[in-house]
């Protein structure tokens, strides 16, 4: 790994570290008085950092909503992340984000159930949001006004995926590969949600003979040819493949 690699990861690091502290409950959220001098602004900067204010609804908003590199590191990266289809129409007026300047489709991956796997996710929304500026969002199993463990939640909700392993979801991306409008399509027909993505960052060995199949129909690209299936990442073939390693 580049040392300059290493310093990006590094910081990255520490944007989980002030988010998810020991302080913290899972949600991340922190309640606050918007109107008061000491429990209001103060105290979100206070608990988080600067960039983080009291809300309307009484909560400190995400410090990271417009990008995890340039609040930790200003000087450094000064550009918005970019937007995602999780954004509503106002994003970008408040600020908060820039449009997909390259016109790649939005590439959506799977937080799973566990801790390794969320932070995996997380950590490829970063760098593919802020140094790639590629749309990128988390698929947690249900609708996002349902369920999110989206890094730039501006509600810092914290919701773990539906099951662990979900396949299903793979298969999708790899029939519609526009998960988005996939997904919009059906809610406007009245169909119930289907889950779609196109990174699973974990595999175990007990999935093998799963895996092993789906990469002979060409649904998924293993990005090491390790023997070890743990902390593999896989995607869909159509896709953008990469690697942690």
């Amino acid at each position: 790994m580049t040392k300059p690699r290493s310093f990006v990861m590094s910081f990255i690091v520490l944007c989980f570290i002030i988010l998810f502290n020991s302080e913290k409950k899972t949600s991340a959220l922190i309640i606050c008085n918007p109107n008061d001098p000491e429990l209001g602004d103060s105290l979100c900067v206070d608990k988080y950092r600067q960039g983080s204010f009291c809300t309307r609804e009484g909560v400190c908003s995400n410090p990271f909503r417009t990008g995890c590199l340039r609040n930790v590191l200003p000087n450094k990266f000064t550009k918005l992340r970019a937007c995602n289809s999780y954004d509503d129409a106002d994003t970008v007026e408040r600020g908060e984000c820039a449009v997909n300047p390259f016109g790649y489709e939005e590439v959506r991956i799977l937080n799973q159930g566990s801790e390794g796997p969320m932070f995996s996710s997380w950590i490829m929304q970063i760098i593919l949001s802020e140094l790639l500026g590629v749309s990128t969002t988390i698929e947690s199993g249900r609708p996002n006004t349902e369920a999110s463990m989206d890094f730039y939640d501006a509600g810092l909700r914290f919701d773990y995926a539906s099951q662990i392993y979900d396949w299903d979801a793979l298969y999708t991306a790899s029939e519609h590969p526009d998960c988005e409008s996939f997904q919009v399509g059906r809610k406007q027909s009245g169909e119930e949600y289907r889950t779609c993505a196109h990174v699973m960052p974990e595999a175990w060995d007990g999935q093998k003979a799963i895996m092993d199949d789906a990469v002979k129909e060409g649904i998924i690209v293993p990005t090491s040819k390790s023997s070890k299936m743990c902390c593999c990442m896989y995607t869909f073939a159509s896709n953008l493949i990469f690697t942690l390693h």
